[in-house]
């Protein structure tokens, strides 16, 4: 099959497919193992951080395999420039963090801790995604110089399966316009993301002593910036979506983000106790949100579910 016809390539899910595995078996040490991970990663964590960014990992994990998991499914149906487009704000969340995650881990090499026992583990898992979102991102550019490349006609021909301002009645749900309302609510996420996320790259750690503090447990500055570097992507890949002319992407980024919540809300689970209204009112906060978004993700994917046609049986 020609690069045209496929996205992501065979090669980028070759070395994607081995990060995913190195980020869920990590991803598992840190939240079940949560205890004696944290002393053994390249930056010492607390206990729940240390949990929480094992949530995250598998959590990534899900949405990379999202990547996988579309090609397989739709790819084909809809050709490979809607493919992209409907992934665009995965790879948007994935290639930003894990860029993100390396560059500050370089920046703070000398701070690192590279004899501890998942040290290693730790960076190579890192470096295998930053290397799939290169080999990625040379993807999005083949397709694009191809597209290009391409003549009048065969362009009309691509174009059409993208064609998405007035669909067909008999069109996904999928493929329509996306309504003002579903729009605003996307926004209105992305604002709350990217405002948490830049207030994480510049907040002082010891802020988070006080008890009206959402996060209940005290984060290091290396720590903390990897919250913020999360925040970020995953409001860069909810603008993405939100200015999407359809509703494809909203709902690829609602499907695939329903894991990280889910393993995030474990993690808090097991420290249910620090999370006590009485004592740290500021951590409810915490948990809402997550609560608020994976409802959210839900009722906006039941909305969207695709109907089965009645079946025709005059014949």
């Amino acid at each position: 099959m020609s690069f045209e016809q496929s996205f992501p390539s065979r090669l980028f899910r070759s070395v994607h497919a081995v990060a995913l595995l190195g980020s869920v078996a990590l991803g598992l040490v840190m939240l079940l193992g949560f205890d004696a991970a944290r002393t053994r990663l390249p930056l010492e964590l607390g206990p729940l951080t240390a949990a929480t960014w094992g949530a995250w990992w598998i959590g990534l994990a899900a949405f990379g395999w999202e990547l996988h998991r579309h090609r397989r499914t739709s790819s084909r149906a809809i050709g490979p420039i809607s493919s992209f487009k409907s992934l665009a704000p995965v790879c948007v969340l994935l290639w930003t963090f894990w860029s993100l995650l390396a560059i500050h881990l370089l920046i703070h090499s000398n701070k690192l801790d590279t004899a501890r026992p998942l040290a290693w583990p730790f960076i190579i898992v890192v470096s295998l995604q930053v290397i799939a979102a290169v080999v990625g991102l040379s993807d999005v550019l083949r397709l694009r110089r191809s597209t290009a490349s391409k003549s009048p006609e065969s362009c009309d021909v691509v174009q059409s399966s993208d064609a998405s301002a007035t669909p067909s009645p008999t069109s996904s749900p999928a493929d329509q316009t996306m309504p003002l309302w579903m729009r605003l609510g996307v926004l209105s996420f992305v604002a709350l993301s990217l405002y948490l996320g830049i207030k994480l790259l510049v907040t002082n750690p010891s802020s988070y002593t006080n008890p009206r503090a959402a996060y209940p447990e005290q984060v290091s500055v290396l720590a903390i910036r990897v919250f913020g570097f999360l925040y970020l992507a995953v409001g860069l890949a909810g603008l993405i979506a939100g200015i999407a002319p359809t509703r494809r992407p909203t709902l690829t980024l609602a499907r695939a983000g329903i894991p990280i919540v889910i393993t995030i809300l474990i993690a808090s689970a097991i420290f249910h106790d620090r999370f006590d209204p009485s004592s740290r009112p500021g951590s409810m906060r915490y948990l809402m949100v997550y609560v608020g978004i994976f409802v959210a993700a839900l009722m906006l994917l039941a909305l969207h579910r695709p109907r089965s046609r009645p079946v025709d049986r005059s014949t």
